[in-house]
């Protein structure tokens, strides 16, 4: 199970979506969010660029296949499969602060690989998330639900 910052977030989370009758939708995103995290604590104090990613093949291989789980997981977004909504509520700062972190890779990836379309569609869900939380300030999870980790 999804490590959340509090049971009651996990409770909430749990039954409005299976309330929606979006169980599906809540295995493949805690199974989805359960990946991110472990990548995510193995590179989180790594410089990810280009040449510094390109360097290291388990780190090349490890970001390759995240870089390709966020643009799955965007274009299920783009075309309705998921719950844009939800996934703010679970995860929106997480995603909006990777792309941030790995936006260098990915224009450097765009040309080294003459394909600009490259996680376009992260790029576009990132951005998307952002106007969203501008737009909807109180629909962002309380801070009184995050709990210090040690």
């Amino acid at each position: 199970m999804l490590p959340f910052k509090s049971d009651a977030k996990q409770k909430y989370l749990e039954q409005t979506m299976i309330g929606k009758g979006n169980n599906l939708q809540l295995n493949f995103i805690i199974h989805f969010l359960q990946k991110v995290i472990s990548f995510y604590m193995i590179y989180k104090n790594k410089t990810l660029d280009w040449s510094n990613v390109n360097s290291d093949k388990i780190m090349r291989k490890s970001i390759i296949r995240y870089l390709s789980r966020m643009e799955r997981l965007a274009i299920g977004i783009a075309s309705d499969v998921y719950d844009f909504k939800i996934l703010c509520l679970m995860s929106g700062r997480h995603l909006t602060k990777q792309y941030v972190r790995f936006k260098t890779y990915i224009e450097e990836a765009r040309i080294h690989k003459d394909a600009p379309m490259l996680y376009k569609e992260f790029e576009l869900l990132a951005k998307r998330i952002d106007e969203y939380r501008k737009q909807h300030p109180n629909q962002i999870v309380d801070k009184s639900f995050h709990v210090q980790q040690p």
